[in-house]
């Protein structure tokens, strides 16, 4: 991870601010990384590392390549609709009885302070294995799929997973690149 570089541009009257990248990473994320979130959850692969931040950062993510699973034989990061059981995105209020992204890329941004916890598992805070914890809570789940850029007001790590309750028949992965800039997009 780098430090955060700010240089003053001076133009036209204004002082402008510019911040270096921050990291640029490259990581899988199998089938099989569910971090224990959905019901019935049958694995506790945990969530990996996407990329960690030092500070308030703008966080770009782009993702390719397929997770099979039961029936299906390629799905995309953005996932395919289904109804039954309960889904990481669903058990955090995010989509409806049907969710539109079973098996695509979802992720959870963890602040440094609970991350660089020495207890810290990168699974779901309800579930018994994440004891004594702490460890990632539904609250932070949101959907990626193939592309997503927001925002962060402090330093943190990005973790990324699969949005399925049942994973011990999935199989493929996603590469999903992921960066950061530093920036003054804190609060």
């Amino acid at each position: 991870m780098k430090k955060r570089i700010a240089r003053a541009v001076i133009g036209v009257g204004l002082l402008l601010p510019v911040y270096s990248l921050a990291d640029n990473n490259v990581v899988t994320v199998t089938g099989l990384t569910s971090g224990a979130f959905g019901d019935p959850s049958d694995a506790t692969i945990p969530f990996v590392v996407g990329i960690k931040v030092s500070g308030a950062a703008v966080i770009t993510v782009t993702a390719t390549g397929c997770v099979t699973d039961v029936g299906i034989s390629c799905v995309t990061p953005d996932g395919f609709s289904f109804t039954g059981g309960v889904t990481p995105l669903q058990e955090a209020g995010l989509v409806p009885i049907t969710d539109p992204h079973v098996d695509g890329l979802i992720g959870a941004f963890v602040p440094a302070v609970t991350a660089s916890n020495p207890n810290f598992k990168a699974i779901d805070s309800t579930k018994a294995v994440c004891s004594p914890g702490p460890c990632i809570d539904r609250t932070q789940l949101f959907f990626i799929g193939a592309s997503k850029v927001f925002s962060v007001n402090e330093a943190g790590t990005l973790y990324l997973g699969i949005d399925d309750f049942i994973v011990d028949d999935n199989g493929g992965f996603f590469t999903v690149t992921v960066s950061s800039v530093l920036c003054a997009c804190g609060g």
